[in-house]
């Protein structure tokens, strides 16, 4: 009795039904399998508080030229890094050192615009400074 009924689902009972089973087939055969992702291998505790210790000196380093001695620097990294001392979940901690190397990239092109602006007035000091080309500006900035 279910071996009829499979028979009478799967059997098909016009041409329009065949090629309907077939443009369905057809299209799932064409349809990109989903990417298989292997989960993120972390690595061990240790090299991971070995790379915090390595952000926190490079940051620190960093921190010595801060162009804002009232924001000091140093002491908010201080107080961020002892906050999260005490992480033992390892996702946790690679999302808090990839949030430290951003910082990280943050202040050294801060530190570069600096750099460039001072040249720029060593070299032109009686230019204005120069506006942004509105190709550059963000979505929100460009009003038409």
């Amino acid at each position: 009795m279910v071996y009829r009924a499979a028979i009478r689902y799967f059997a098909p009972h016009t041409a329009r039904s065949s090629t309907t089973l077939r443009a369905a087939s057809t299209a799932a055969a064409a349809a990109p399998a989903p990417p298989v992702t292997e989960p993120e291998v972390l690595p061990s505790m240790d090299e991971m508080r070995a790379r915090a210790r390595r952000a926190y000196k490079d940051l620190h380093r960093l921190g010595r030229d801060y162009p804002d001695p009232d924001y000091n620097f140093n002491m908010r990294l201080r107080r961020a890094f002892e906050k999260n001392a005490k992480i033992t979940d390892p996702a946790k901690l690679k999302q808090q050192l990839d949030l430290a190397e951003h910082i990280k990239k943050e202040v050294l092109a801060m530190y570069s615009i600096r750099k460039y602006r001072h040249l720029r007035r060593a070299y032109h000091p009686n230019e204005a400074p120069r506006e942004f080309h509105e190709d550059f500006a963000l979505p929100e900035d460009k009003r038409v």
